[in-house]
């Protein structure tokens, strides 16, 4: 009679899984999760980046717009805040290359370009008022001698006559000493800025920063 063994291995020892072959997958496994999880830690640093970068140029569109139009209203450029104080565009324009269309990529190269251009002339123009101060200094003093001479024994008309010198010069002044150029080529750019945050550009821009009210 045959000998039955009641512990004969149901699969062959060489089908078995050698432990030396379970810890190679959960290596190679725990591998591609650490890779997984690094992946999506960088794409979501990105998207949080993207979506910062959007807000920023935004606020700049925002800013700048609303000083463009205060100037063309009131063509006073004296206390003007920056029209482009900066410009973050070419900082942050590859996170949007995907999602403009060439016509909308041109639309905010170029009001960053004019906005730029803008900027400048103010700046020249803001930097000569030193010099305009200095001039009126200049000329009020020399009308004073002048004036020191006439009423040369009559105080009281010196006196007089002073006071309607400074009134007239200093604090009558409406307006200030401008650069006839650079005011000119500034409001030859400002009527040419298309402005961004109305267009479908800033309607973008608006939806990648998470923001559905009305920016402006």
């Amino acid at each position: 009679m045959k000998e039955i063994h009641l512990f004969t291995p149901l699969i062959p020892v060489a089908e078995t899984i050698s432990w030396e072959a379970l810890a190679s997958f959960l290596g190679a496994l725990a591998t591609v999760l650490s890779v997984a999880a690094v992946l999506v830690v960088y794409w979501l640093r990105q998207r949080k980046d993207k979506m910062d970068a959007a807000r920023i140029l935004l606020m700049e569109i925002s800013s700048a717009e609303k000083t463009i139009t205060d100037l063309k209203n009131s063509r006073l450029i004296i206390g003007t805040s920056f029209v482009m104080s900066t410009s973050s565009w070419q900082k942050f324009q590859h996170f949007f290359i995907a999602d403009f269309d060439n016509d909308e990529l041109v639309l905010l190269n170029d009001f960053y370009n004019l906005t730029t251009l803008a900027q400048t002339e103010i700046n020249r123009i803001k930097n000569f008022l030193p010099i305009s101060n200095e001039e009126k200094i200049r000329l009020t003093q020399l009308k004073l001698l002048d004036l020191a001479v006439l009423c040369k024994g009559n105080p009281n008309l010196y006196l007089e006559e002073k006071k309607q010198i400074l009134e007239d010069g200093f604090y009558k002044e409406t307006e200030w000493f401008q650069p006839d150029v650079s005011e000119a080529k500034l409001f030859h750019y400002l009527p040419n800025i298309r402005f961004v945050s109305t267009s479908s550009c800033g309607q973008k821009l608006k939806r990648i920063a998470k923001i559905s009210q009305k920016f402006r």
